[in-house]
């Protein structure tokens, strides 16, 4: 990481992004990015770094360095609406971006019913972990899958395997931001707690089906933004004086680019090959902000990096689309341990009307009476 810090630095780069954490936070003076980006500092080099997916449990935010822009991740305004129709009329609200199709009406079962003797636990079944499910019971049926100890494209290559026509999967995470992924069958996201009532179906129903709609682009959805679950929260772990994470900025299922040297899942058995992909996670934001710093000292040339940094934070917003308070996944108001100065607004930053500047000298002089 320093090799590559002094490498930018050298080069003469205005603005560093830093989609990488450690996995805990560690004293300044032995973390190779916090030590990096002071170097950088020293040469008006802005820093934008990840807060971490560690949300949302209190003080797990990551990259605390005072001379670090750290970003948490919020929504956008666009979901890949992909609803559950129940055999019994009811409407589930999914999300997807699968690119395979499954409109017709199809047996349902949940998982923990389809399982080959003896390949789960009490605490492992109806996960759709790989190798569980009977071929007998799910072939070309659609399968319910709960959340836990596999990622959610492993659990559609279980299904597949099997020869089940589709899944529906329980969001790992709570609330409402739904976390898609590009399946290798047709399958959609529910919330979380929609679970019980598909389960509850499935109980209560001789002949259990469903059709999974398929997945359309919705813009302009509200509430927006919101916090995403998984984005790092404070207060800060080393020193709770300071507020981190600086910023928000979207990271909930954004559009990136791919190398076609992996496949979309990254799943060994899955040959797919794109140039872009849809990703979750603060390393998503981390880039939003950075390209806005970029901007930023295309028009402002003279501002230093503090400056920068600052101008991004007092023009960001605390509201969202309905001019409510932004809140948490779960719809609870966030608060700046969440979003820090709130979530970004890139064109007001060009002239923010408050700046607060500082320099190498000051962080110096942070590290001499760190701890004292």
């Amino acid at each position: 990481m320093l090799a590559a810090f002094d490498d930018a630095i050298a080069d003469g780069v205005h603005v560093i992004s830093i989609s990488i954490t450690p996995y805990q936070n560690i004293e300044y003076t032995k973390d190779g990015i916090a030590l990096g980006a002071l170097h950088a500092a020293k040469k008006n080099i802005v820093v934008v770094a990840s807060a971490g997916n560690w949300g949302p449990a209190p003080s797990t935010v990551i990259n605390v360095a005072p001379w670090i822009l750290t970003v948490g991740a919020s929504s956008i305004d666009r979901i890949f609406n992909s609803p559950v129709l129940l055999g019994n009329g009811m409407k589930i609200e999914g999300q997807t971006v699968t690119p395979y199709k499954l409109n017709t009406v199809r047996p349902l079962v949940y998982a923990g019913d389809a399982e080959a003797p003896g390949t789960t636990t009490n605490g492992t079944t109806g996960l759709c972990l790989s190798g569980t499910l009977s071929q007998e019971i799910v072939q070309g049926k659609i399968v319910l899958c709960l959340k836990g100890n596999s990622s959610n494209v492993e659990k559609g290559m279980e299904v597949k395997r099997a020869g089940g026509a589709g899944f529906i999967l329980q969001n790992p995470l709570d609330g409402i931001g739904v976390s898609v992924d590009a399946h290798v069958l047709p399958g959609t996201a529910i919330f979380s707690n929609d679970s019980a009532t598909i389960l509850n179906y499935i109980r209560t129903n001789k002949n259990p089906t469903a059709r999974i709609v398929l997945a359309r682009t919705v813009l302009g959805s509200k509430q927006s933004p919101f916090m995403a679950a998984f984005s790092s929260t404070g207060p800060n772990g080393l020193e709770p004086n300071i507020l981190k994470p600086d910023i928000t900025a979207p990271g909930l299922n954004i559009l990136a680019a791919w190398s076609e040297a992996s496949s979309p899942t990254g799943l060994f058995s899955d040959n797919r090959v794109v140039k872009y992909n849809v990703l979750s996670g603060t390393s998503m934001s981390c880039p939003h902000v950075a390209a806005a710093a970029a901007l930023l000292k295309a028009a402002h040339p003279d501002w230093s990096s503090a400056a920068i940094r600052s101008a991004l934070m007092t023009s960001s917003t605390q509201t969202n689309n309905v001019g409510t308070p932004i809140t948490d996944a779960i719809e609870n108001p966030a608060t700046p341990f969440h979003y820090g100065s709130g979530h970004f607004q890139p064109a007001k930053a060009m002239d923010p009307g408050l700046v607060y500047d500082s320099n190498y000298t000051d962080y110096l002089l942070f590290l001499c009476n760190y701890n004292n």
